[in-house]
């Protein structure tokens, strides 16, 4: 299937504003592309700093999406000083293209994130939690989530009932149960984000304590729409 790649050449200020307004146009959401410097094989990259983000949306080649890509050049009126570049692109696996950059994330912690597909010898004393974040937000390289797991070490007792709002890949909640938590009830808006975190929790095995529910925390307190 042909698609149309969108493509916002953005100012870092303007990044959130930018991205909303694309995803209120694009039925499939947006990526968040900072520029970056690849480290070498399984190390991660690093992000440049001040340089321009780049905003994707992906519309179909079709009717609906010429449609949809009028009603996002009009949306993107408001911002003047951010170019739309837009380029034919055919289907592929969206799901192992990132790979490469992503390594192992040692936060020099308890925790350990280690991707399913690399092979690493953790230290004796470190917990290894094994993860493919997919489409999901939560791969560890993000300072929010080392910050997190930084936390988690520190206030996670034994038997501990632990919420994971917007649990992304799932990764702050495998850390939760690795790190003694009884229970933990995570929760995100996105159900490709619930399939993410399930299959995540099955590999490290902690899916029997951690119930996972797509939507908002007001709405699933009552309905179990994961394991």
């Amino acid at each position: 299937m042909l698609w149309f790649e969108i493509t916002a050449h953005v100012p870092p200020a303007l990044v959130d504003a930018v991205a909303a307004v694309m995803r209120d146009v694009a039925p499939g959401g947006v990526t968040v592309e900072e520029p970056v410097d690849i480290l070498g094989p399984e190390k991660g990259f690093r992000v440049r700093e001040n340089e321009p983000v780049l905003v994707r949306v992906y519309l179909p080649a079709s009717e609906l999406g010429a449609v949809l890509t009028e009603d996002l050049r009009r949306a993107m009126e408001a911002f003047p000083q951010v170019e739309l570049i837009a380029k034919p692109l055919y289907e592929q696996d969206w799901a192992v293209s990132w790979r490469e950059f992503f390594g192992v994330v040692d936060h020099g912690g308890r925790t350990l994130i280690v991707p399913s597909w690399i092979d690493h010898e953790p230290r004796p004393d470190q917990l290894v939690i094994r993860l493919d974040p997919g489409q999901a937000f939560g791969t560890g390289h993000h300072e929010t989530t080392r910050l997190c797991l930084a936390a988690l070490e520190e206030h996670v007792t034994p038997g501990m009932e632990v919420l994971d709002v917007g649990t992304g890949s799932g990764v702050l909640a495998i850390a939760a149960v690795l790190l003694g938590a009884g229970h933990v009830h995570a929760i995100d808006i996105d159900p490709i984000a619930t399939e993410v975190a399930t299959a995540n929790c099955e590999t490290n095995g902690v899916l029997p304590k951690v119930a996972i529910r797509a939507g908002c925390w007001a709405r699933t307190t009552a309905t179990n729409t994961g394991s």
